[in-house]
């Protein structure tokens, strides 16, 4: 069996705009940019041959997978198991704050492998949002599409991508990262 999985963040948000943590507690649509870079990701996916879209049901990835459905005309579906993490207290506040509160967490969640239990409090861990982003990836191999697509957001696909050999970096908003199933393991593109 073989699958191509177009995974990618979300368009830009005001949130991002402003350096505001949101995980899965903030609700925010996309902002002009964000429905620009949504309308770009369109045109670079519009040729791939996606046969059905998988969306986090956060407003900001599910608009960004209704842009990009309505110029690949492919079904967008809500797949709770893709939204973002649950990053608890820090949900809402400025970078700079979440530095200043939580230095110890802040310092390791964009490290590889590094101390997966640490999560902010009252959020999820990183090895939880792996573990659910990972799993919830596994359950596309039985669905019948060959080429999916996944919209989803930066902590959730970043984690999922270290799992399967991807690096640390933040990743772009409308970015989309090819993944493939292949002999029995999934591998980056």
């Amino acid at each position: 069996m073989e699958k191509n999985i177009y995974l990618f963040r979300h368009g830009e948000t005001n949130y991002n705009l402003h350096r505001l943590r949101q995980g899965c507690g903030i609700n925010a649509g996309l902002n002009a940019t964000g429905q620009k870079q949504a309308e770009a990701l369109a045109q670079y996916l519009k040729d791939k041959g996606i046969e059905i879209i998988y969306s986090s049901p956060l407003q900001r990835a599910l608009e960004t997978s209704q842009i990009i459905s309505l110029a690949i005309y492919a079904p967008v579906i809500i797949k709770e198991a893709f939204t973002e993490g649950n990053f608890g207290d820090a949900e809402g506040l400025h970078e700079d704050e979440v530095k200043t509160r939580w230095p110890e967490i802040i310092s390791g969640w964009y490290v590889k492998d590094f101390e997966m239990d640490t999560g902010f409090p009252s959020g999820e861990t990183k090895a939880q949002i792996q573990k659910r982003m990972f799993n919830a990836l596994n359950s596309l191999l039985e669905t019948p599409e060959k080429t999916i697509a996944v919209s989803s957001h930066s902590a959730a696909l970043r984690f999922l991508l270290m799992k399967i050999g991807g690096g640390t970096d933040k990743i772009p908003n409308a970015q989309a990262i090819l993944v493939k199933f292949a002999n029995n393991i999934w591998k980056i593109c």
